[in-house]
């Protein structure tokens, strides 16, 4: 598994044990088939607001005049897309130590493991004496196998020791994760990987900040599979740094200040609590799939930067939406807890959606 590192690209990462050369699989996620095409013309749905694309350079070239009672007004007019839709400035400052990483053996352990299981499997055969004095040559009754030597478990934790606000951050590739938010009894965190699942968590901690590597267990044919269970008497920023192929994030059991998806990913289930303010989500590596759920309605914003093949907000799809288009619900600027997305990379299909 490849790790995302301070100083490199954000999300950038590399299997491991991938010979070199190799394409990171973060880098082929699918884009939106119109990030080239013409810009798109304004249209309204039933619900959400699209905004012209480019709004606030036309209006820099060439001013609109104040509107007149007898002039219909624009209702986007007031959106300025280079000060509303910056970029959130980046807050991870840490720097990462090396992934610890296990080689792939090959085939050649599998080989000598058969001939050793063959070896003993002759060895059990024994010569007895029948009865009527002939002799002959049978296997042993079966032995029964010895017990299973049990292992550590594959966990990760720390204690909380009255933190209010932390930070995870998952630096490693891999195929199914697991985030939810719920009480832990005094732990910041707990993070656990299924025996046989193909990784082993390696947590690093510091002073509230939670990085995630994952060490391959050396098993070519196993799932890379995580669960994180993050404490829910903390307000937390959640960064997956690195790509997932199916991901199921559920912090609506905690607070949440912000969510960064920097890694690429196949499908992201995020649920988030209601918004105390403006809650930021950043993407900015592709995704073919992202749904955001709230428990009730909330007003929300989404900047598709490169484009998108479908979305919906409030109920209102829009499809084969061409890059640089804003979509709003109609409350949204005047709403004082709402959520705002940018995604910086293609997307395939967005959903904002209360549970």
């Amino acid at each position: 598994m490849g790790v995302a590192v301070a100083g490199e690209g954000v999300g950038e990462s590399r299997a491991a044990g991938a010979p070199a050369g190799w394409p990171s699989i973060a880098d082929y996620w699918p884009d939106a088939p119109h990030r080239i095409g013409p810009e798109a013309d304004v249209y309204h749905l039933d619900d959400t607001e699209a905004v012209m694309p480019n709004a606030a350079v036309v209006r820099a070239v060439a001013p609109k005049a104040e509107p007149s009672e007898a002039e219909p007004r624009d209702p986007f007019e007031d959106l300025v897309l280079a000060e509303d839709l910056a970029p959130p400035e980046p807050h991870w400052n840490g720097e990462t130590a090396a992934a610890p990483v296990v080689r792939r053996r090959g085939r050649v352990l599998a080989t000598v493991a058969f001939a050793a299981l063959l070896l003993a499997g002759l060895t059990a055969a024994i010569v007895v004496q029948v009865p009527d004095g002939e002799q002959g040559t049978t296997a042993a009754p079966p032995v029964e196998a010895p017990a299973r030597e049990e292992r550590p478990a594959l966990t990760a934790s720390a204690p909380l020791d009255g933190r209010e606000e932390a930070s995870f951050a998952l630096l490693t590739e891999v195929t199914i994760l697991t985030v939810r938010s719920t009480a832990l009894d005094g732990e910041l965190f707990r993070i656990s990987a299924p025996e046989g699942g193909g990784v082993r968590p390696n947590a690093v901690t510091s002073d509230g900040e939670v990085r995630l590597f994952l060490e391959e267990t050396g098993d070519e044919d196993a799932t890379a599979t995580v669960e994180v269970l993050l404490s829910d008497e903390v307000r937390w920023s959640v960064r997956l740094l690195a790509g997932v192929d199916e991901g199921t994030v559920d912090l609506s059991a905690a607070a949440v200040s912000e969510v960064t998806l920097a890694g690429g990913a196949t499908s992201i289930d995020l649920s988030l609590p209601s918004p105390d303010g403006t809650l930021p989500i950043s993407l900015t590596k592709g995704a073919n799939r992202l749904t955001v759920r709230t428990p009730a309605r909330v007003p929300a914003r989404a900047a598709i930067r490169q484009g998108a093949g479908t979305v919906e907000i409030d109920g209102a799809t829009r499809s084969g939406i061409a890059k640089g288009e804003v979509f709003q619900s109609r409350d949204w600027r005047s709403a004082t807890d709402r959520l705002d997305l940018d995604a910086s990379a293609g997307l395939g299909t967005l959903r904002i959606e209360a549970a």
